[in-house]
C-alpha cells in the first residue's frame, strides 16, 4: 500500500489547530494510508482523532532551522511517501480523498499546482527543466538516496533543492492539474530576521546551482 506521513510544521499555535481542522474535515479518507507528523514551536496538547504523533522543536535541536525539522520528521515516518506541510494552505474536504484516489505512486516525485494569495490561476514552480515541489510529495526512499534535506539553508529554497537532486539522480515525477491547494500569507510586514534568512538562503542556493533559473508555469486546462 503506497502510504503517506503529512508534516505539519507551525510555531503558530492557531495556524496549527487550523491545519489539523482541515485533515479533520476530509471526507471520504481511508485513514490506514494516512499519518500525521505534527512539528510545533509553540507547546502544547494537539489532540485529534486522526493518526498522529506531536514532535515539538527542543526534541530536534534548541532553535532549529526547517530542513533540521523536517530531515528528523522524514526519518520517523513509516510509510513510503512524506509531504511537507505549511501552515497557511488550505484544501477542499476532498483533497485527501483525490490525492489517493490519483496517485501514481511509480513516480518519486508528486507535485499540486497551488494558488497564492487572491489569484485565480495555479501555477507550479520549475528550476529550469526540474520542477519543484512547494505543495505535493516525495517518495522518502528518493529523499535519503539524496543525502537528505540540506541543513546550510535556514527555511527557503531547501525544497527545491531537493527536488533538483532527486531528478539529477534521475528521479521521475507528476503534476497532478487536477489538486490544486490554496496558499494565504497571514500578512504583515516581513521582519528583519525574515529578510536575513532569505537572502542567506538564495546565496547558498546560488552557490550549488548557479546557472539554474527558477519560474513559474501556469496550469494547463
Amino acid at each position: 500500500m503506497n502510504d503517506i506521513t503529512f508534516i505539519a510544521i507551525s510555531n503558530r499555535r492557531n495556524a496549527l489547530l487550523r491545519t489539523i481542522q482541515q485533515f479533520e474535515n476530509q471526507t471520504n479518507v481511508d485513514w490506514k494510508r494516512i499519518n500525521i507528523i505534527i512539528a510545533t514551536g509553540c507547546g502544547g496538547d494537539f489532540s485529534t482523532c486522526l493518526p498522529h504523533v506531536v514532535v515539538e522543536d527542543r526534541e530536534i535541536a534548541p532553535q532549529p532551522t526547517w530542513p533540521q525539522i523536517i530531515n528528523h520528521c522524514v526519518r520517523m515516518a513509516t510509510t513510503e511517501f512524506v509531504s511537507y506541510w505549511a501552515d497557511d494552505i488550505f484544501v477542499d474536504n476532498n483533497f485527501l480523498h483525490n490525492v489517493l484516489k490519483e496517485m501514481e505512486p511509480a513516480n518519486d516525485i508528486h507535485v499540486f499546482p497551488y494558488i497564492r494569495h487572491t489569484a485565480k490561476t495555479p501555477f507550479v514552480v520549475f528550476a529550469d527543466d526540474f520542477v519543484i515541489v512547494n505543495y505535493g510529495y516525495i517518495r522518502k526512499k528518493s529523499i535519503i538516496d539524496a543525502g537528505m534535506f540540506d541543513e546550510n539553508y535556514e527555511f527557503y529554497n531547501a525544497d527545491g533543492d531537493m527536488c533538483i537532486r532527486i531528478q539529477q539522480q534521475s528521479g521521475t515525477h507528476k503534476i497532478y492539474n487536477n489538486i490544486v491547494v490554496w496558499h494565504r500569507h497571514r500578512g504583515g510586514t516581513p521582519h528583519l530576521f525574515g529578510r536575513i534568512t532569505k537572502g542567506h538562503d538564495n546565496k547558498h542556493f546560488r552557490s550549488k546551482f548557479p546557472n539554474i533559473k527558477i519560474k513559474r508555469i501556469l496550469r494547463l486546462k
